[in-house]
């Protein structure tokens, strides 16, 4: 029968046991990355609709003083019906009879001011019930002008106040507010600088009035319209199962939604993992190959032990191991075979001198018996 190499065994067991070892590491790593990646997704999209959301709201405040101030007396009132109805020169002379009795309230000023006031503004707009134009001012425009209706704005959150008849609490008409989309894109890469995020900004009727999406290859926005006749709840259903979704109503009825895409998570997470598991690979492998030299080395020193010790037995009685190649222990076993060898020869060496005085004693008494005789017989 064959005996086992112990020296393939024992390498082949530290082996296992390492690389065991160091794979259960490494599966306990890919999982708190994993969890470290989902967290801060997820944290990513709380956040950066919160702060949309505070951004929305500051401004919804901001929007309501404006609208009261702009309709705080009757004077006011009538001073908006005659911007529509008068032309700039007429509404001009009108406003400056209007400051003599200090109720000057001068329309496009007011305009101006709301802009100076706030960079983020980018166009204003009031329709009034029993008007049929609409005042719109904008950027280009401060001082506004009369248009059919209200423009459409591309790239911007437009906020809309109703506009109440101080006298008798009625509906007068409607103040919009339109917001530059920098700030929110901003938030965003604030947010989103690890792992992109999509904004979505809907009315409470769930019209979509503002989307951004940080990777252009997101198809979030496509599903978010194809869902939204079925309802928010419905679109948000559905988006959960491939995004991160973080979902704000505000008190205007406005909604926030920010997404973050699975995808994205999956491969932000791949490229830790794929650096975990290299290292883990090249260090099972570095392990190894120590494992087997350093294994070698005193499966070396061994093997020199066996040979010289089979020397002996086959009768090279003065075979001796070579000590300079050993250490450690196998030194101390090395030096301790030598010199039990050593004593062997030499008790070897003492029994057969031994022997060979005893037969010159022998032989000198034999000798000293039959001189005698050759004396008699002369």
């Amino acid at each position: 029968m064959k005996k086992k190499n112990v020296f393939m065994y024992l390498l082949k067991w530290y082996a296992v046991i390492l690389i065991v070892g160091i794979t259960i590491f490494g599966a306990f790593v890919s999982y708190f990355i994993y969890e470290r990646d989902q967290k801060n997704a997820q944290t990513a999209a709380n956040q950066s609709a919160g702060h949309v959301a505070d951004i929305i709201s500051g401004k919804n405040s901001k929007l309501e003083l404006i609208t009261r101030d702009l309709l705080s007396n009757q004077a006011k009132v009538d001073s908006m019906h005659r911007f529509f109805e008068m032309n700039s020169e007429d509404y001009l002379n009108y406003s400056l009879h209007a400051e003599a009795s200090t109720e000057y309230n001068y329309l496009p000023l007011r305009l101006r001011e709301i802009y100076y006031g706030d960079e983020t503004v980018q166009s204003i707009a009031i329709s009034l019930v029993d008007e049929k134009q609409v005042l719109y001012s904008n950027l280009a425009n401060k001082n506004g002008y009369l248009v059919d209706t209200v423009p459409q704005e591309e790239n911007g959150v437009r906020l809309q106040k109703n506009l109440l008849n101080p006298a008798t609490l009625e509906k007068m008409g409607d103040f919009y507010l339109t917001l530059r989309s920098k700030e929110f894109k901003e938030t965003l890469s604030t947010y989103g600088e690890d792992l992109p995020v999509s904004l979505y900004i809907l009315t409470e009727q769930g019209n979509l009035v503002f989307d951004y999406q940080m990777d252009s290859k997101d198809e979030s926005k496509e599903v978010l319209e194809a869902e939204l006749p079925k309802g928010t709840s419905k679109a948000l259903e559905t988006l959960h199962k491939d995004y991160f979704v973080k979902h704000v109503t505000l008190s205007n009825g406005y909604q926030v939604v920010t997404l973050i895409s699975n995808h994205n998570v999956w491969f932000s997470m791949q490229n830790s993992l794929i650096f975990l598991w290299v290292g883990v690979i090249l260090l099972d492998s570095l392990l190894i190959w120590a494992l087997y030299k350093i294994f070698s080395k005193y499966n070396r020193q061994v093997k020199g032990i066996l040979y010289s010790v089979e020397d002996v037995s086959n009768g090279k009685l003065h075979a001796r191991i070579d000590e300079s190649s050993k250490e450690g222990e196998l030194y101390a076993i090395s030096h301790g075979v030598n010199a039990m060898l050593d004593s062997i020869n030499q008790y070897i060496k003492d029994i057969y001198e031994l022997e060979i005085a005893q037969k010159d004693a022998n032989m000198r008494a034999l000798q000293s018996q039959i001189n005698p005789h050759f004396y008699i017989i002369r």
